[in-house]
C-alpha cells in the first residue's frame, strides 16, 4: 500500500516537474520573442501609404499587448520629445476647413438642422454654433474628426463659427489621420469605425434631393427658427441650403489621398476626444519608427516578474518532493527552514573550529591529503545532528562519501571567506539549508 501511494506521489512530482518547465519555456518566449514581430507589424503600418491600408492593417493588431506595449513607449524610446504633437481648444470659421474624408452623408449633413433634434439650429444661424462639443482640426484647416457636425453648420450658415481641438504639427493630414487613429486605440484598445449616411454629397447634390428633405422632415420648431432668419416657406429653406451645399462641393474640396467614412479615426468614442489627445500631447504615442527595443526595460521587468513566478513554482515543486520524501520514510518530521537556520545560528565556535575531535569541530584542510575522511565525516554527521535531529544520517553518510573531496574543498572555501571560520562557515550552511534535510 506504501508503495503505491509512492508511485503516485512520484508521478505527481514528476507531472508537476514537466508543467514547471513547459511554464518557464511559454512564459520566458512570450515575454521577449514576439517584441520584435509587433514592433515590425507596427512599423509597417505606420509606413503604409494611404490611411484606408494603415486601418485595414491596424486594426488587425491593435489590441494587441505586445503592440499596446510598442504604441505607448513614446516617452521610453530615447527621446522623450521626438513625438509630442500638441493641440488647443479655440474656434474656427467653418469656410476656412477643409474635409480630410473622401465621403460625406447627405442625411447626417441636413438631418438636424430640419428637425432641430438636439436645439443647435438657433446658434448655427446666429453664426456662433453650439453641435454638442468641438471637432478636431488640424492646423486650422483640416478636419480630422466631425465632418458631419462641420458640413451640418456650412449648410445653415457657412459664415458660422464653431469650437474645435486644434492639433498643431509639419505633417501632412493624412499622417495625422494615421497618429490619431493609433492614440484612440492606445487609449481603448481597438479601431471604431463608422459609415456615412444617404448620399455622399461631395459627389453632388440636386435641388430636388434637398426639397424632398425639406418638404419630409422639417420639423414645426425648425420651420419657425427659419422663417425667423428670412427663409419663411420650404422652397425658400431648400434653395438656401442648397446653394451652401453647392459652395461647399465647390471650395472645400477634400486634401488629397482622403479616405471614405470608415477609414477616419473616431476620437468621441467610449470618452471624450481630449482623452485621446492628451496622449499625442504628452508624446506617449510611439509613431516615428517603432522598435521592439523601445519597451527594453518593460521587457527586463516582465522577466524579473516571470522569475519570482517561476521560484515560486520551484518553492511548490520542492515542497511537493519533501512530501514524498516523508510518505517514503525518508523524512520522519518537517523541520522548517526558520528552524534550521535559528539552530545554524546557535553554533559555537567550538563546533566550527578546526579540530580532530570527532564530536566537535570540523577537520577540513586546503591540502586534501591531510584530510582524514572517517573523521570529518562523522564531525559533519554530529553537526547535522545538532541542526536537525531528524535526518537520516545514515543516507547522509552515503552521500558525504561519495563526493567527499569536492565537499572537503566547498567547506574549507566557505571557512575563508569571512572575517572569521565561524562566520563564513555559517553562512555557507544557511546558503544550502539542503545539508540538513
Amino acid at each position: 500500500m506504501k508503495n503505491q501511494i509512492l508511485s503516485e506521489e512520484f508521478y505527481r512530482m514528476q507531472k508537476l516537474a514537466g508543467i514547471l518547465k513547459e511554464i518557464e519555456k511559454e512564459e520566458q518566449g512570450s515575454a521577449l520573442s514576439n517584441d520584435k514581430e509587433a514592433a515590425t507589424k507596427l512599423n509597417t503600418a505606420f509606413k503604409t501609404q494611404d490611411v484606408a491600408s494603415f486601418v485595414d492593417q491596424f486594426k488587425n493588431i491593435a489590441s494587441d499587448p505586445k503592440v499596446q506595449a510598442i504604441l505607448k513607449a513614446g516617452l521610453k524610446d530615447g527621446d522623450t520629445e521626438d513625438e509630442k504633437i500638441t493641440y488647443g481648444k479655440g474656434e474656427v470659421a467653418v469656410k476656412g476647413l477643409l474635409p480630410t474624408q473622401a465621403e460625406i452623408g447627405f442625411d447626417q449633413s441636413i438631418a438636424n438642422i430640419l428637425t432641430d433634434q438636439f436645439g443647435s439650429l438657433q446658434s448655427i444661424l446666429n453664426g456662433n454654433a453650439n453641435v454638442g462639443g468641438p471637432i478636431v482640426t488640424y492646423n486650422g484647416k483640416y478636419i480630422i474628426d466631425g465632418h458631419h457636425r462641420w458640413s451640418q453648420v456650412y449648410a445653415a450658415n457657412p459664415n458660422a463659427s464653431m469650437e474645435n481641438l486644434d492639433i498643431k504639427g509639419n505633417l501632412p493630414p493624412t499622417e495625422i489621420l494615421k497618429i490619431v487613429h493609433a492614440a484612440i486605440a492606445a487609449k481603448i484598445g481597438k479601431v471604431p469605425s463608422a459609415n456615412p449616411q444617404g448620399i455622399n454629397i461631395l459627389n453632388g447634390v440636386t435641388e430636388k434631393q434637398v426639397l424632398d428633405s425639406v418638404n419630409s422632415k422639417l420639423s414645426d420648431k425648425a420651420k419657425q427658427i427659419w422663417a425667423s432668419k428670412g427663409q419663411k416657406d420650404n422652397s425658400a429653406v431648400a434653395k438656401y441650403i442648397y446653394d451652401n451645399l453647392k459652395t461647399l462641393i465647390s471650395k472645400n474640396k477634400p486634401v488629397p489621398g482622403a479616405p471614405g467614412r470608415k477609414d477616419m479615426p473616431q476620437t468621441d468614442q467610449e470618452g471624450p476626444a481630449t482623452d485621446k489627445l492628451s496622449l499625442l500631447q504628452k508624446g506617449i504615442i510611439n509613431f516615428d519608427n517603432p522598435k521592439s527595443t523601445d519597451t527594453q526595460l518593460e521587457s527586463l521587468n516582465n522577466l524579473y516578474v516571470i522569475k519570482n513566478k517561476i521560484k515560486i513554482k520551484k518553492q511548490i515543486l520542492s515542497e511537493e518532493f519533501r512530501r514524498m520524501q516523508q510518505l517514503a520514510g525518508i523524512i520522519t518530521e518537517n523541520t522548517s527552514d526558520n528552524e534550521l537556520e535559528k539552530n545554524i545560528n546557535n553554533l559555537t565556535a567550538k563546533d566550527l573550529h578546526w579540530s580532530k575531535d570527532p564530536e566537535n569541530g570540523l577537520n577540513i584542510s586546503y591540502n586534501f591529503d591531510d584530510v582524514d575522511e572517517e573523521l570529518l565525516i562523522t564531525q559533519l554527521l554530529n553537526l547535522i545532528k545538532k541542526i536537525n535531529p531528524n535526518v537520516d544520517l545514515e543516507k547522509k553518510k552515503l552521500s558525504f562519501s561519495r563526493d567527499f573531496a569536492q565537499f572537503n574543498d566547498k567547506l574549507y572555501s566557505a571557512s575563508q571567506r569571512s572575517f572569521s571560520v565561524e562566520d563564513g562557515l555559517k553562512n555557507y550552511f544557511k546558503d544550502n539549508l539542503s545539508i540538513f534535510k
